[in-house]
């Protein structure tokens, strides 16, 4: 018997992350050993790899379009308040996402039960992923399911059977059908002549995400599960840039006159928000105490200086939000404060206007996608927040991750990008 799959490889099987080399290497093997079969079983998410393949079926390949997890709890009527106005949005912009809304309101009524087959042979693996996604979801998983079987078992068809193949041959010899949306594997040349795969150096590690990231030479990624952000994370440990949203920079300008106080038009000094990007649709605004005043009441206006919200007579000099903001606009904000029966507002002309934006929706969509995908990555969660504008939230992230690598030339230039987008 061939060497024992790693973990991380028995995972990789599992949501077909692996090339199209690996994944017939490591299915023979299991078709042979009950221990690894087991080990596998003990060490996979059913949950999420039914739902992985769930949205693998409906994805669209576009970072901003809905998530099939997101079109389905739409559906079902389980998305949260946020959740939901992001998807009314983008689906009233997006008609790709409005069609495939309908469609699945359709299947929802209209679809009768329908058994899922057996695809392998080991049908109590496959059925445990089928039971955790709803029934009325069975006709695309189904659909799925097929597409991997035949991308898995077809090459199978064309060699000898697996128990006469000594060394797993060149990709080129193979003449295995890779589908369009797989990257081509790179060509094996590690096998010597006692069939045993010489160990590959990183070209690049991080400690992150709880372990290791590593892309080795090769352009390998492992480590880490990151879906559909991996060519992303792929192009910048290979020394790419990251994208950092113009709207950081744009606001910025007016941020260091109102939050320091004291100068024409500014009585008493904004804390926040000011000049930046904020990632809520229902900010917290905060302010300086103003010596005497009895009250504070913060006006909210859209681009056109139109009031779009205030707030009560507040005693406190810190007030959130109570309607949710339009996602992808700018506004502005002003606090007027009541001392000695007379109003007093800040910032007033030849001051300059307190401006913040909200994320769009399709920034807010991107974060929670990278959040949901690995939550502790700080290199993920630190691109998705540079990208949308959230350079503080950014930095923060890529400190930490300085933090952990501390001689990382990756991490550094990371850091060293959004530091110079404040």
């Amino acid at each position: 018997m061939t060497e024992h799959p790693s973990k991380t490889e028995l995972a990789g099987y599992a949501d077909q992350t692996l090339s199209a080399n690996e994944l017939l290497r490591v299915d023979t093997h299991l078709s042979k050993c009950d221990e690894c079969y087991r080990e596998m079983k003990e060490h996979l998410n059913i949950d999420q790899a039914g739902v992985s393949l769930a949205e693998a079926l409906a994805g669209n390949g576009h970072d901003d379009h809905l998530t099939y997890g997101q079109l389905a709890a739409y559906v079902d009527g389980s998305l949260g308040n946020v959740e939901r106005e992001i998807a009314d949005v983008h689906a009233g912009a997006c008609e790709l996402c409005s069609a495939q809304l309908d469609d699945l309101r359709k299947i929802n009524a209209g679809l009768t039960a329908e058994p899922v087959p057996q695809v392998l042979s080991r049908p109590d693996f496959w059925e445990s992923i089928t039971n955790t996604i709803s029934l009325k979801w069975a006709v695309p998983v189904f659909a799925a399911l097929m597409l991997v079987f035949g991308w898995i078992i077809w090459p199978t068809t064309q060699k000898k059977p697996a128990d006469e193949v000594a060394v797993i041959t060149n990709p080129a010899d193979q003449h295995v059908q890779v589908p369009a949306n797989v990257p081509e594997p790179p060509v094996d040349n590690t096998a010597n002549a006692n069939g045993v795969e010489p160990a590959r150096h990183p070209a690049v590690t991080l400690v992150d995400a709880g372990g290791k990231i590593e892309l080795d030479d090769a352009g390998n990624l492992s480590g880490v599960n990151a879906g559909r952000f991996t060519p992303a994370l792929k192009a910048v440990l290979s020394g790419g840039d990251i994208q950092v949203s113009p709207d950081a920079r744009k606001l910025r300008s007016s941020a260091g006159v109102l939050m320091g106080g004291g100068n024409d038009g500014v009585p008493f000094k904004l804390a926040g928000p000011v000049g930046r990007v904020v990632e809520t649709d229902r900010p917290r605004f905060s302010w300086q105490a103003m010596a005497g005043a009895e009250s504070y009441v913060v006006t909210i206006y859209d681009g056109n200086f139109n009031r779009v919200a205030a707030s009560p007579a507040l005693k406190q000099t810190s007030w959130a939000a109570n309607t949710p903001l339009r996602r992808g606009a700018t506004y502005k904000w002003q606090v007027t404060a009541i001392k000695d029966s007379q109003e007093i507002k800040s910032p007033v002309r030849p001051a300059p206007d307190a401006q913040f934006k909200v994320i769009d929706a399709a920034s807010a969509n991107e974060i929670a996608a990278a959040k949901r995908q690995t939550g502790n990555s700080h290199l993920l969660l630190g691109m998705a927040y540079a990208k949308a504008g959230l350079i503080a939230d950014a930095e923060r992230e890529f400190q930490a991750l300085l933090k952990q690598n501390p001689g990382s030339e990756v991490a550094r230039r990371l850091l060293n990008k959004v530091k110079a987008a404040r």
